[in-house]
């Protein structure tokens, strides 16, 4: 899977283009595609948008291990620093009260980690669990998210902000899983 995202990446920002969130914000939230083409779903974390529930932004409180997250942001970010060393940071990141400040935490102090292998192996390997753990965490424990979710039925999901090919990847990953319905959220991983 990683060597494919690799691969994808800039593929798909061609494919995409070079629209600002701004832009792709104007777009129609359903974009009808052509025939050979699956419908698309756009969303983002704006409050006015009603698929902002597909965002790592927005607030879906849920735990992992007994520990309390607000959003898949604040979980992602906290676990780029599980080092003994790093918890300090990672309560920072916990308890920042927005996902835009845990972020912001986070890029603060990367410069911190200093295991070379450790964060060879976050980039290469573990963000992509870490990612899928959240996923399944916040739709499991929120049976109103995860019925919304299935309802999207076989469309494409795609972000419109912060266009990252690897992050749209993995939504198309996640996508493709749900149509075989064995989204990692519903299923038994």
């Amino acid at each position: 899977m990683t060597e494919y995202l690799r691969f994808r990446e800039k593929e798909i920002a061609a494919e995409r283009g070079h629209k600002s969130s701004r832009e792709a914000k104007k777009e129609n939230l359903l974009v009808k595609p052509a025939e050979e083409e699956k419908e698309k779903l756009c969303f983002s974390s704006d409050e006015s948008d009603p698929l902002n529930f597909l965002s790592p932004y927005h607030d879906s409180v849920f735990t992992v291990r007994g520990r309390m997250y607000k959003t898949i942001q604040h979980y992602y970010q906290a676990q780029k620093f599980i080092q003994e060393d790093m918890k300090e940071i990672r309560k920072q990141i916990e308890d920042a009260k927005s996902p835009s400040e845990a972020k912001k935490v986070s890029k603060e102090n990367v410069g911190k980690i200093k295991d070379a292998a450790y964060w060879k192996e976050w980039r290469e390997e573990r963000r992509m669990d870490v990612m899928r753990r959240a996923i399944k965490e916040k739709f499991n424990q929120h049976p109103d998210l995860k019925q919304k979710l299935i309802d999207t039925g076989d469309k494409e999901l795609i972000e419109n902000e912060n266009f990252n090919p690897f992050w749209y990847i993995l939504t198309l990953h996640l996508g493709m899983e749900r149509k075989k319905g064995r989204l990692i959220c519903l299923g038994n991983s």
